[in-house]
């Protein structure tokens, strides 16, 4: 799912995402168009409580393309959470940390392509409980989340990249490293592009 609308988050101006839904494409291709996909003002956080959600024992493998944020600037939201589209204004595109908590999921592999989807609040005998600790809590083996804000280009390439090597064969923690090495050798050498996104769950 890539949302890719501009809108408001609180005081925060959301910028176009198209690189997400060039992302979206290019794993539908991979996988031999196997993947539904979700991209622009489909890319509804309606559409997917009601039509997706209720089904998601039947996907293997989940990406989240869109914007994340964890942080206090949002009123009456005190969670992190994923941004869908926000068009028309007024729209509830916020899925929140507490709903992910309440999906139902089987899947192997689920990637948040956004900002501090791994960040969250640190909680006595819980630990940090974030939107990827929500994930797996839903049923996911795997989660691919990022601890901070990430840059678009890169995301994209590296999460592409993880998925053509975990197509190959490679297990996720292999299919990680191979994705960052590429990264580095495209000219991101530098740790703020692909040290971001850490794998959490089963390797293999």
């Amino acid at each position: 799912m890539a949302a890719i609308e501009e809108g408001e988050l609180g005081g925060l101006r959301l910028k176009q995402l198209p690189l997400t839904g060039k992302l979206a494409e290019n794993l539908n291709t991979a996988f031999k168009g196997s993947c539904a996909l979700y991209t622009g003002l489909k890319a509804d956080k309606g559409a997917f409580m009601k039509v997706i959600a209720p089904n998601l024992g039947d996907y293997s493998k989940i990406v989240f393309a869109t914007h994340g944020y964890f942080g206090k600037g949002l009123p009456g939201i005190n969670e992190p959470v994923l941004v869908f589209t926000l068009v028309p204004p007024g729209k509830d595109g916020y899925l929140r940390m507490s709903e992910v908590m309440g999906l139902k999921m089987n899947a192997d592999m689920v990637a948040l392509t956004a900002c501090q989807t791994g960040l969250g609040k640190n909680i006595s005998g819980e630990g940090t409980m974030g939107m990827g600790r929500a994930f797996h809590y839903a049923g996911a083996k795997s989660v691919l989340m990022s601890l901070w804000s990430v840059e678009v280009g890169s995301s994209v390439d590296l999460v592409e990249g993880f998925f053509r090597h975990i197509k190959e064969g490679k297990n996720k923690l292999e299919a990680l490293k191979l994705a960052r090495d590429e990264i580095r050798k495209a000219g991101y050498d530098h740790p703020f592009f692909w040290a971001s996104f850490i794998l959490v769950g089963e390797v293999n």
